[in-house]
């Protein structure tokens, strides 16, 4: 259990910007278009909520949709507008994964109050109360070199968990109808950027609107086997629920999964806008789209790899008998 800081920003955009096609059905969603002026975040295990003013309760960004991904699918190709980056940046913040380490302080506190340990304690005060003093400092001795120990492995594991989850790379985004160079942490949900082999890795999730790709999803499946990937149709949209970090094969066909290598990329194959999308490149005459374009659904923590480091940081509690037990003891 923990207490966590409640965020307030100033924000200005409608209910439905922040909350997408999560509130779009329901007895709430006249008030869709409804200026929030202010929003109030919490994030906890690095899952980020954002209070509804009408619900009275605090959602998750993660499962963050557009609501015109299903509405007017064929206009996700020209991208967001400045105007809504700001807007969606309070909300998801940049896209990298940050991981805070956690202090000696509270790592000692932490190993400190491990039963074992506790045990040990009242071990050094019965022996010295006995006046087994030798022994005593023997006891508190060997503890301490455990925790000093274990503290140290703890911060050494957590810096290189932090170091593999950091990654950055130039990306090709287009905003306001023009292509312009970025870092990969400005990316945002509906943002289209193109997808060209020098990426190496892929630093968002996203859906491919345009072109073929192949890829290596060792990193979340333990498989080095190539996957192909290929333009995503409207409807795939209906289907796909955010809210899980993983998708079934009729979408993850579609989908190109955050820290996956691009092993190759192609520009022959037409997204579903068809010609409406090719004449937004100027300079595409021969038919087949200018460059193999995606669209950005998820970022962060938000993103499968996100949510692998964070299984990784936060693994499920093992309840062992002897753990439990010690507990019985102590009290």
């Amino acid at each position: 259990m923990s207490i966590e800081p409640i965020v307030q920003k100033r924000y200005g955009g409608t209910l439905e910007s922040i909350f997408g096609s999560l509130t779009r059905k329901g007895p709430l969603h006249e008030h869709n278009h409804d200026i929030v002026n202010r929003l109030t975040m919490f994030a906890h295990r690095y899952y980020f909520f954002v209070y509804h003013p009408y619900l009275e309760k605090f959602l998750p960004n993660a499962c963050w949709m557009d609501s015109a991904w299903t509405r007017t699918p064929v206009s996700m190709r020209s991208g967001i507008q400045s105007d809504l980056c700001d807007l969606r940046r309070s909300i998801f913040g940049s896209n990298s994964i940050d991981i805070k380490e956690k202090s000696t302080g509270r790592l000692l506190v932490e190993e400190v109050l491990n039963p074992f340990y506790v045990f040990q304690a009242g071990s050094v005060v019965l022996w010295s109360l006995e006046n087994y003093y030798y022994y005593a400092t023997c006891i508190l001795l060997i503890s301490a070199s455990g925790i000093i120990q274990t503290l140290l492995e703890t911060k050494r594991n957590t810096r290189k968990i932090k170091e593999m989850a950091r990654f950055s790379c130039p990306v090709r985004i287009l905003r306001d109808g023009v292509w312009g160079e970025a870092k990969s942490e400005e990316l945002l949900p509906g943002d289209v950027f193109e997808v060209i082999p020098s990426m190496g890795i892929l630093p968002c999730d996203a859906v491919l609107l345009e072109g073929e790709c192949i890829t290596n999803e060792s990193m979340l499946t333990g498989e080095s086997v190539p996957v192909a990937k290929v333009p995503v149709v409207p409807s795939v949209f209906g289907k796909m629920r955010l809210a899980s970090s993983t998708f079934g094969s009729d979408i993850a066909k579609h989908v190109l999964f955050s820290g996956t290598k691009l092993v190759r990329v192609k520009r022959t194959s037409l997204g579903f806008g068809g010609n409406r999308w090719l004449s937004l490149e100027q300079q595409t005459l021969t038919g087949m789209p200018a460059r193999a374009t995606a669209m950005a659904l998820r970022t962060g923590f938000n993103t499968t790899k996100g949510a692998l480091v964070r299984s990784i940081l936060f693994p499920r509690p093992n309840k062992f008998k002897f753990y439990e037990d010690s507990f019985r003891f102590i009290g």
